[in-house]
C-alpha cells in the first residue's frame, strides 16, 4: 500500500511538457518560441511524445521571436526548427540505449534526428544530453546543449 501511495504522489506532480519548462524557468526563450509558433497546444495536448529542449537561450537575446524567424544557419521557418525537436513517442535515455546508437529518430516534422553514444554520452545531431529523463504526464524531455537545425537536404 505504502509504494502505490509513493507512485500516486510522484504522479500527481506531474505536468504536461508545456507546464514543466514553464515551471522550471530557464526555458523562457521556448516558451516564447512555443507562443509565437503555435505550437504550445501541440506540447499540452498531444503525446507521447519525447522533446530534446535546450535550456539556455534558443535565440540570442538581441534577436525576436517570430514565426517566420529563420537564422541564418538554416532554411526552416520556427515550427518547423521547434517540431524538429520532438519525437512522438516516450524514449528514456534507456529505451535510446537499447537502439544501438547510432540510429535515426523520425520527429514529427518529418526529418530523422541522428543518435550516437560515446560511453554514456549521447548526442543528438549534434547536441550533448546533458540532463535526461525529465518526465511530464504527455512525455519526456530531455535538456540538450544547442538548438537543434534540421538538416536541408533531408525532405520532410
Amino acid at each position: 500500500l505504502m509504494r502505490i501511495y509513493i507512485i500516486f504522489i510522484f504522479l500527481a506532480q506531474l505536468v504536461d511538457i508545456v507546464e514543466t519548462v514553464i515551471k522550471n524557468g530557464n526555458f523562457k526563450t521556448l516558451v516564447q518560441a512555443l507562443n509565437v509558433s503555435s505550437q504550445m497546444s501541440f506540447l499540452k495536448n498531444v503525446g507521447p511524445l519525447t522533446v530534446f529542449a535546450q535550456m539556455m537561450q534558443l535565440l540570442p537575446s538581441y534577436a525576436r521571436v517570430t514565426p517566420t524567424f529563420i537564422p541564418t544557419e538554416s532554411h526552416f521557418e520556427l515550427a518547423d526548427i521547434l517540431e524538429y525537436h520532438i519525437v512522438p513517442q516516450n524514449l528514456t535515455v534507456e529505451a535510446i540505449s537499447k537502439l544501438n546508437p547510432p540510429v535515426r529518430l523520425e520527429t514529427v516534422v518529418g526529418r530523422g534526428l541522428f543518435v550516437t553514444k560515446n560511453g554514456d554520452q549521447l548526442k543528438i545531431d549534434n547536441a550533448n544530453v546533458v540532463t535526461s529523463d525529465v518526465f511530464a504526464t504527455n512525455g519526456i524531455i530531455h535538456i540538450i546543449d544547442e538548438v537543434l537545425f534540421p538538416h536541408p537536404h533531408q525532405s520532410a
